[in-house]
């Protein structure tokens, strides 16, 4: 069983969501996700709307956490890991109905507003929630 020897904070300007100690992280980036383990080379990359996942050892036992994170920068340091994001939410704090009343609002903006893309951020921004809060769930079941 891996160690958990990545220090992970994801930050936002309302502050601290999440400073934990993991042994795996998969960020979401503009060409898809990246997975990161111990001892993962230095990077700087461009965070997009998405799910990040992330795994810790809880006596023997792995668990795994999605946390939705909105735009930033994702900065990797061998076994630290900074996410700056706009913003970021665990997925037990998520509103699934609230994300899809969001999306639905975006969408028909979209019909009258075509391109628009403040619209289009908050569809983004509705669907990646909705998707996280979706993935926590299924891992329950």
């Amino acid at each position: 069983m891996a160690e958990d020897k990545i220090h992970l904070q994801i930050v936002t300007q309302q502050g601290t969501v999440l400073d934990q100690m993991v042994h795996y992280v998969s960020i979401p980036l503009e060409n898809g996700s990246v997975g990161i383990l111990q001892d993962h080379q230095p990077m700087l990359a461009a965070v997009v709307d998405g799910t990040l996942r992330c795994e810790q050892n809880i006596d023997n036992d792995v668990q795994t956490y999605y946390i939705y994170v909105g735009t930033g920068v994702v900065s990797v340091d061998r076994n630290h890991i900074i996410t700056l994001v706009r913003d970021a939410a665990r997925s037990e704090d998520i509103d699934l109905d609230r994300a899809k009343r969001a999306a639905e609002a975006a969408e028909m903006n979209l019909k009258t507003e075509k391109d628009n893309p403040e619209e289009i951020d908050h569809l983004k921004r509705a669907m990646a929630r909705i998707k996280t809060k979706e993935l926590s769930s299924q891992k329950q079941e």
